[in-house]
């Protein structure tokens, strides 16, 4: 059954990536490194794709607010302990000036599986070690990221993110998990600002 759900759950990403018409100027990409609760390491890839438009020209600068269907995977270790992989998909907008930009998204649609590194199952006089120990969570979340332009190429920027989980059912409540995320975010031909 909780396979059923994770393959459930990835299928409007590869539907949103499988698209025909999608654009570079559409679409970004962010690979980042991402901190669980500051300290464990770990890596994020992020796909957003913009779903609408609406462009404001202030004086002489050129603002956008775009409604963007993001969707990303992780994967995080806690040395000694455990690792974790976990994807989400959701909404978010993004505002960008000229040389800035500022994300915010939520992800109500989320999955969080944690791998132990050893475990052991133990029945009456029997001992037998447990294959792939580990919890599978629903994890929905929210985060925001501020990106600052590089002069390489249009679309190209540094980002920095905080981004919040939340883990369900986790024994008998919810367990939060906070993400600091630093990487960078471009388009396949350099989008539009």
């Amino acid at each position: 059954m909780r396979l059923l759900i994770f393959f459930l759950m990835l299928g409007p990403a590869y539907s949103v990536i499988a698209q025909e018409r999608m654009t570079a100027e559409e679409s970004t990409y962010t690979i980042s490194y991402a901190g669980n609760n500051l300290w464990n390491p770990g890596a994020d890839l992020a796909f957003d794709r913009i779903i609408g438009n609406k462009e404001s020209a202030a004086s002489h600068r050129k603002n956008t607010r775009s409604f963007i269907w993001r969707g990303n995977a992780g994967f995080y270790i806690d040395p000694g302990s455990h690792g974790a992989v976990y994807t989400q998909f959701g909404l978010g907008l993004r505002k960008m000036k000229s040389k800035s930009s500022f994300t915010f998204y939520l992800s109500p649609v989320g999955l969080y599986r944690s791998f132990l590194t050893e475990s052991y199952s133990v029945e009456e006089t029997d001992v037998t070690r447990v294959f792939l120990p580990g919890n599978l969570y629903v994890a929905p979340s929210a985060g925001v990221d501020i990106g600052r332009s590089l002069n390489r190429g249009e679309g190209d920027e540094l980002m920095v993110g905080i981004q919040m989980i939340s883990l369900y059912p986790y024994n008998t409540y919810f367990m939060p998990l906070v993400n600091i995320r630093m990487g960078y975010r471009f388009s396949a031909k350099g989008g539009q600002r």
